[in-house]
C-alpha cells in the first residue's frame, strides 16, 4: 500500500514538471497521481480518538481536495493551479512534521 502512495506521489510531481512542456499530457498524468493519493488515503483512515491526530488527518484530507481541484485548473488549463498545489503542499508538510510517530 505505500508503494501506491510513493507512485502516486512521483505521477503528481512528474505530472508538475511535465506541464511545462506538455500541457496537453499531463492533466492526465496528474489526475491519475490523485486517482492514488485519494484510494491510499481511504485505506487509511484514523479510527483513533485523539483530536490532535484527527485534526491532521482532516488538514491531509483537505490537501487531497485541493489535488482534485488542481487537475481541474490543469485541464482548462488555467495559471490558478500552481498556486493551489503550492497550498497543498504547504498543507502535506506541516501534517507530515507534525503527525507523530507512534499511532494508534
Amino acid at each position: 500500500m505505500k508503494l501506491l502512495y510513493i507512485i502516486s506521489f512521483l505521477a503528481v510531481l512528474v505530472a508538475t514538471i511535465l506541464y511545462m512542456f506538455f500541457p496537453q499530457v499531463a492533466p492526465f498524468v496528474f489526475s491519475v497521481g490523485v486517482v492514488g493519493i485519494i484510494v491510499f488515503r481511504l485505506r487509511t483512515l484514523y479510527a483513533g480518538s485523539d483530536f490532535r491526530v484527527k485534526r491532521l488527518y482532516v488538514m491531509q484530507n483537505l490537501a487531497t481536495l485541493l489535488y482534485i481541484a488542481v487537475a481541474y485548473f490543469m485541464f482548462i488549463q488555467s495559471d490558478i493551479w500552481v498556486f493551489i498545489l503550492l497550498v497543498a503542499a504547504l498543507v502535506e508538510t506541516m501534517v507530515v512534521l507534525r503527525m507523530p510517530n507512534k499511532r494508534e
